[in-house]
């Protein structure tokens, strides 16, 4: 319900104003808020108001219209006299917002990944495995979005569940274990408030024991798939191929070889 002295214009007003080819003016729709109509026909909403401590008036624009339209500026105008009220000044409030998001921007996914694997290199902890996973599992899917969009949800979809439905369990787990330190690291440059990956939770291993080969005409398929293993898979590491060939070499178990 429009109360005296607010919310004065409706929106066929507001629609149907025109231009005065002379000079610049506004439409009050109360409580500080104006539609201000150039000489060219352009319309922009400005908030009106006194900054709280500054004691200055202060013009906020609240974008163009029709991209904005009345409902949407009223509602913008609201809640900054809620911070007014609060002593809050809502140009600062803002060009706080303005650089938090700029920040988000520029620190994506991959950027801080690479600074965290830059740090790593460092400390002498770095290995070709990290880099592999993050290349193949994470950059493609995340690599450009911001700390803020990473949420559970997002990450389950576009990472964890793709990974999962190959079947590679082990990769998702150190996975999970290199995106948990990056987030860390992204919570202390204050990019998020909470990490996400402590809500994510893997599917358990399945149990069991593999098929063995018992028959004499199924060895040689087999030891040409081991001998061939890094031709089938681009991504094996040369440790991952020799201990293969190894294993045959010596009969022994994995964790004998060890």
């Amino acid at each position: 319900m429009t109360s005296r002295g607010i919310n004065k214009l409706t929106a066929l007003q507001v629609k149907k104003a025109k231009a005065n080819p002379d000079k610049m003016y506004k439409l009050p729709d109360g409580g500080n808020l104006y539609l201000r109509i150039d000489s060219s026909g352009s319309k922009y909403w400005i908030f009106n108001y006194t900054r709280p401590y500054i004691g200055k008036r202060n013009d906020l624009s609240l974008g163009t219209y029709p991209e904005v339209t009345l409902e949407e500026a009223r509602l913008v105008r609201d809640e900054y006299k809620k911070l007014i009220k609060q002593g809050i000044d809502p140009a600062t409030v803002r060009l706080e917002t303005k650089n938090q998001k700029q920040k988000e921007a520029e620190h994506t996914f991959r950027v801080v990944s690479a600074e965290w694997l830059k740090k790593r290199e460092l400390e002498g902890k770095q290995d070709e495995e990290t880099i592999r996973r993050l290349n193949h599992d994470a950059y493609p899917y995340i690599g450009d979005m911001s700390f803020p969009q990473l949420t559970v949800e997002v990450l389950e979809a576009k990472v964890f569940q793709r990974i999962i439905d190959r079947e590679a369990l082990s990769v998702a787990k150190r996975l999970k274990s290199d995106l948990n330190q990056i987030f860390k690291s992204a919570r202390k440059k204050k990019l998020i408030q909470y990490n996400p990956i402590e809500d994510i939770e893997l599917p358990n291993p399945q149990g069991g024991n593999f098929a063995a080969v018992t028959e004499e005409q199924d060895l040689a398929p087999m030891l040409n798939k081991i001998w061939n293993y890094s031709k089938l898979h681009a991504r094996c590491l040369i440790t991952t191929q020799v201990a293969l060939k190894l294993s045959v070499l010596t009969f022994q178990r994995p964790g004998e070889i060890r």
